[in-house]
């Protein structure tokens, strides 16, 4: 019986399992995010909200990617292993409601990468998507959870450049945004 006891208490001071897709933007940017207009949603949530920025919010589990963005300025800070198939969600919804949907996401700046190279330089050059900020790397940007419920601890010093690309209500002129995508 005593092993069963010393196992049980290892496991109860065992840490969460680690979510690597879990990354909060500190204060000091959120300042500058919310100042531009009011978010009617947090995009990409823990499944409890701890990590919301907006009173309304969507999980793994009430997935981004199975709803409507039409009519919402929706706060995005995707998950890294789901960016390009988020931002290709919202393009769909844009096309659908360009007057009257608007987003602003959280993106590593990886100008190599396919997701970049396919969906972001086009809509920057299209008009449809707008730099706000450029963080240099080694900048102290994000949180994550570490390991007690609700709690969390800085991730230190980024490894590359973080850019908040915002995407306003008014749809560009012409008809090559809605192209991007698809």
């Amino acid at each position: 019986m005593g092993r069963f006891y010393d196992l049980l208490e290892l496991w109860s001071r065992r840490e969460a399992p680690r979510d690597l897709d879990d990354w909060m933007i500190k204060d000091w940017l959120w300042d500058k995010v919310r100042a531009l207009r009011p978010f009617a949603v947090d995009a990409c949530c823990d499944e409890v909200g701890g990590n919301s920025r907006c009173f309304r919010w969507w999980s793994k589990e009430d997935s981004c990617l199975l709803k409507q963005w039409r009519g919402l300025n929706v706060y995005c800070n995707p998950p890294f292993s789901l960016l390009r198939e988020i931002l290709i969600h919202f393009l769909k919804e844009k096309r659908a409601a360009p007057h009257t949907t608007s987003a602003m996401f959280v993106l590593p700046f990886w100008p190599t990468v396919r997701f970049w190279l396919e969906l972001v330089v086009p809509a920057i050059d299209a008009g449809l998507f707008v730099v706000l900020e450029y963080v240099p790397e080694d900048s102290d940007v994000f949180t994550s959870p570490n390991g007690v419920r609700g709690l969390r601890k800085d991730c230190g010093f980024t490894r590359w450049p973080v850019v908040l690309v915002a995407c306003p209500v008014a749809a560009p002129k012409g008809k090559a945004w809605k192209r991007i995508g698809q």
